[in-house]
């Protein structure tokens, strides 16, 4: 009978920074997840879940360890350059989180890659394009999945939006979307998505995201989610039904028919330091090559008149300036 090999601590950092090697973004986003899920508000078991073996959500004195192992995770750049967490217990939540946990991979990807699904709905507006978009990408095997194909056989499916406090997203990523868990209630039960995803981003406030995050200073998540389109399940104002439901909702009533595709980041990006003043003005110049055209023309203008006026009341600097500026231009 084989046992389970215990790994070292050494084995546990190669395996994480593998990961973090692997997408970086998509480790911050976990890590950034889990840590605006250790808020203190209503629900805090559901937000927390999965959660690290040997601590408890509804255990103070547990939580606050765990919130303290989570100041001890280091920026992932230093992962990156072989540096290893100065905490052995932040090193096994790392493992837990990123290579341990069951769920689905996370894939940060560019909305190239995602046009099959967003093709459909409107992106005009500035303010509505999200600033990064990850994948989630289930395995064939899992429970979940293998529910909503054998849907998929029957019934079309097609994509809509769902917007959530951030702290819910550790375990929508997790475990999807479950409409036990859902607040609203004004159009009956059920989960609800619509088809316009400014609507979505209002019920996904921003908030301060995990310190060391280089996701974004503050942080809003819309799940763009695949949905089977059940004459049942699917409640909408489709065809003149359900008049109550706003054009732009819909209402999924079976768990086991909708399906987290993508997650689309909305925030305020982090400032980059530059090195020194003289590549923050070569990057200023870089973006506003317009506006520096014109100054310079205006000043060779200027410099021409003064070099050729004649009787000027600057006679005196006239000789001086003039073999200043051929000497510039020789």
């Amino acid at each position: 009978m084989s046992s389970e090999k215990i790994l070292t601590s050494d084995e546990k950092f190669l395996q994480v920074s593998r990961e973090v090697v692997w997408d970086s973004e998509a480790a911050d986003l976990r890590i950034t997840l889990f840590h605006l899920a250790t808020s203190r508000s209503l629900q805090l078991e559901e937000r927390l879940k999965p959660f690290p073996p040997g601590f408890s959500p509804v255990d103070d004195g547990s939580l606050e360890k765990l919130t303290g192992i989570l100041e001890k995770v280091p920026p992932l750049e230093h992962l990156l350059d072989g540096k290893r967490p100065g905490d052995i217990e932040a090193t096994d939540f790392l493992h837990w989180l990123l290579v341990d946990n069951p769920g689905p991979k996370v894939s940060r990807i560019d909305p190239l890659d995602a046009k099959e699904a967003l093709r459909n709905f409107c992106w005009k507006k500035r303010e509505i394009r999200p600033n990064k978009i990850f994948k989630i990408i289930w395995s064939d095997d899992n429970a979940g999945e293998r529910k909503f194909q054998e849907y998929a056989k029957e019934f079309p499916t097609k994509y809509a939006f769902h917007g959530s406090k951030t702290c819910n997203f550790h375990s929508i990523l997790n475990y999807g979307l479950a409409q036990h868990l859902n607040k609203r209630a004004a159009f009956g039960e059920g989960i609800y998505l619509s088809t316009d995803v400014s609507v979505c981003i209002g019920y996904s406030p921003a908030v301060t995201s995990w310190t060391h995050s280089q996701l974004s200073k503050t942080i809003s998540c819309v799940a763009l989610c695949e949905y089977i389109d059940h004459p049942v399940y699917v409640k909408t104002n489709r065809g003149g039904s359900n008049k109550d439901i706003p054009r732009n909702f819909l209402i999924v009533t079976n768990n086991d028919i909708i399906r987290v595709r993508y997650l689309l980041l909305y925030g305020q990006p982090r400032s980059k330091k530059s090195s020194s003043s003289g590549s923050s003005l070569t990057s200023w110049m870089g973006n506003n090559k317009a506006t520096v055209l014109i100054v310079s023309y205006a000043v060779i203008l200027l410099a021409v008149t003064l070099v050729t006026a004649d009787n000027s009341w600057w006679t005196p600097y006239q000789q001086m300036f003039g073999k200043y500026l051929k000497s510039v231009l020789a």
